[in-house]
């Protein structure tokens, strides 16, 4: 199915990720900063030029072709929050993610959304989540964003 709007992107992406949040079980006793961290060093896939697509987890943590976009990563974390969920687990000493929010950027007032990532309540505080590629950080946004839209 086409994508036509990012917000039929969120929604698919959250469908997507809690129907096909086992893809992640193995990782769910992994603290939010370390399953982050294993995430963040999947190799970065592109889609093919001028097509949009989602994949469940396992194809981007394990599948032929290994790897995935920045939605597809998004959409990896994203599983892992709810299969956390499922499995009472305290991934990091007193903090629980709690809430989630998908967040849509573009560097650009005027430019089309081009870049999703997430936003996490751990504790009592919202952090950045963007596992995209390897010199990405926890907790600090990777690029100055002008344009950004909760979905």
């Amino acid at each position: 199915m086409p994508l036509l709007s990012v917000a039929q992107t969120g929604a698919l992406m959250r469908k997507l990720a809690w129907e096909c949040r086992e893809d992640v079980a193995e990782w769910a006793n992994h603290s939010p900063r370390d399953f982050y961290n294993i995430l963040k060093k999947v190799p970065y896939r592109k889609d093919p030029e001028g097509m949009e697509f989602l994949q469940r987890p396992a194809y981007t943590m394990f599948g032929n072709g290994k790897g995935g976009d920045c939605d597809d990563k998004c959409l990896a974390y994203l599983a892992y929050i709810f299969c956390s969920w499922v499995v009472p687990t305290k991934p990091e000493p007193g903090c629980q993610i709690v809430d989630y929010r998908i967040v849509a950027v573009a560097k650009n007032p005027g430019a089309d959304l081009h870049h999703v990532h997430l936003e996490c309540k751990i504790g009592s505080e919202w952090v950045h989540v963007d596992p995209t590629y390897p010199r990405n950080s926890w907790g600090r946004p990777a690029g100055v964003y002008s344009k950004s839209v909760y979905i």
